[in-house]
């Protein structure tokens, strides 16, 4: 009977390790991914528009922003998403930049809250191509340009959003938030 005892105390002894060895292993592979993924050093998002396009985000493509204040020049203060679309095919056609607002404070649902989109073919002389305020915008999907890009080709974008701080805004505007993300999909209407 003693005999009989001990083998089933080893038996949950054996079973109670690999589970605290499991649990271990699980802990650690989830904290690993979730470092992984949040990584600042593994910011770059790289999107595929069906086989049209490939869409690289140089930061990833998530927007959050809760401590804006006004600014004189958007280019060096505003808040800013670089990205590229790099035609695959051998024809030219046009690409939807969308921009889902998840969240916006009411405050910030205003003419002075501002974005611009600038273009570029060789990433450094940048054109505006786009330009809204957030009064005209909704929380979901707001196509807010519609671009062609030439085959073969690759195009590059600054999405910059600031708060005009050359116009009088109201006070209420500051340390207010918004969550959304830009994303790219080829046109329907071209």
């Amino acid at each position: 009977m003693e005999k009989v005892m001990k083998k089933s105390e080893k038996k949950k002894i054996i079973t109670l390790t690999i589970l605290v060895i499991c649990i271990i292993l699980i802990v650690v592979f989830a904290t690993y991914a979730w470092f992984v993924w949040y990584s600042k050093d593994n910011t770059e998002l790289t999107m595929t528009v069906g086989n049209l396009a490939e869409v690289k985000f140089d930061t990833g493509n998530d927007i959050t922003e809760d401590n804006m204040g006004p600014v004189l020049n958007y280019l060096s203060d505003g808040e800013m998403t670089t990205f590229n679309i790099k035609n695959k095919a051998d024809y030219s056609y046009y690409i939807d930049i969308i921009l889902n607002i998840s969240s916006i404070d009411n405050d910030l649902v205003n003419g002075t809250f501002k974005y611009v989109i600038l273009e570029s073919n060789n990433n450094s002389d940048f054109d505006e191509i786009a330009s809204g305020n957030f009064a005209d915008l909704s929380i979901g999907n707001n196509i807010i340009s519609n671009v062609e890009v030439s085959a073969s080709s690759t195009k590059y974008y600054k999405f910059i959003m600031y708060i005009d701080g050359k116009i009088i805004n109201d006070n209420s505007m500051m340390n207010k938030s918004i969550s959304g993300y830009i994303s790219a999909q080829a046109s329907n209407t071209n």
